[in-house]
């Protein structure tokens, strides 16, 4: 039994917990590779054509993953969020194209075998019912299955401390690899995981901000002291009703108060609506504080004209 897991969507901030849970049960994990001209290619011609760009991708990773060997899939039920941050309010949601995804997914392919446990999380608790129901799946009993989501548990907010405390990016972590600078001129990329990592939709920006001298700290890097500064700095309606907009405004207001952090990128996926309603709540008041600009990104964003933005931002910045 191989189960696929697309290197999409979600992939960047849950990877390390759905892998070491399926490896506790002795089960096969394919991962498609890293995005390229075919798998983009491949989305952008399978996918809605009103979709924001990392959803067009996300078809791209499921196709190279039907044609690769991948007889089960893995697209979990993206349900309620819970912060520990209460002022942020007591639930939050994933964009719908996610929570949607699983049942998106049997209608587009209904030939393939999917899995969808709930990715419901409390803090960092991920809740386990819809986990340990996978037993008879896998022919595994009850309390394997259980202790198998507890090592997946613990791998996950491990995770989520090493990229804080060592400051790495999450693509760190997961690959192995060394991406940053040691550089102390400080840069902010901060966006949406499954745009901000997946380095050929985003014409590896972080690339070329290192490339061009900075350590980037994007969101996952933020620790939680400042978070918690951060979130009493948020004007208007602390409480937004999606979970990643929550993280990104925290983000914003915390390297905006960062001082060793020259500027701020802020990465996001063109026609992404509450990533537009960035502009009224937050970036106005991050402008106060710190440099920023907005770069958006689409299948129609070419080099080229990114190379201009970011010249043209870091002359601001000198």
């Amino acid at each position: 039994m191989k189960i696929g897991i697309p290197r999409a969507g979600l992939y960047y901030l849950y990877f390390p917990f759905w892998k070491k849970f399926f490896d506790e049960l002795g089960v096969e994990v394919v991962v498609s590779p890293k995005t390229d001209k075919q798998i983009m290619d491949i989305g952008l011609s399978t996918a809605n054509g009103e979709a924001c760009l990392p959803i067009k991708i996300f078809y791209g990773h499921v196709n190279w993953l039907r044609a690769n060997g991948a007889n089960i899939f893995l697209f979990p039920q993206m349900d309620i969020m819970t912060n520990s941050l209460k002022k942020l309010g007591e639930k939050s949601f994933f964009c719908p194209y996610f929570v949607g995804m699983s049942d998106v997914m049997r209608a587009e392919y209904p030939e393939i075998e999917i899995i969808s446990p709930k990715m419901a999380m409390d803090d960092k608790t991920i809740d386990p019912e819809s986990w340990l129901e996978l037993a008879d799946k896998f022919g595994k009993n009850k309390a394997e299955v259980k202790s198998a989501f507890e090592k997946a548990q613990a791998e996950h907010v491990s995770f989520i401390a090493r990229m804080q405390a060592e400051q790495l990016m999450p693509v760190e972590i997961i690959d192995g690899i060394k991406i940053n600078s040691s550089s102390k001129d400080k840069i902010a990329i901060i966006g949406h995981p499954y745009l901000t990592y997946d380095f050929h939709a985003s014409l590896n920006i972080i690339g070329k901000m290192i490339k061009n001298g900075y350590f980037v700290r994007t969101m996952e890097m933020i620790t939680e002291s400042e978070k918690a500064e951060a979130v009493e700095s948020l004007f208007l309606q602390p409480h937004n009703h999606w979970f990643l907009t929550n993280e990104e405004r925290m983000a914003l207001m915390a390297v905006a108060k960062d001082k060793d952090v020259k500027g701020i990128i802020y990465l996001t996926p063109f026609n992404c609506g509450p990533d537009f309603l960035m502009e009224t709540f937050v970036l106005k008041d991050v402008r106060k504080l710190k440099p920023i600009t907005t770069i958006s990104i689409d299948e129609a964003s070419g080099e080229a004209g990114l190379a201009t933005r970011i010249e043209a931002f870091i002359d601001v910045l000198k």
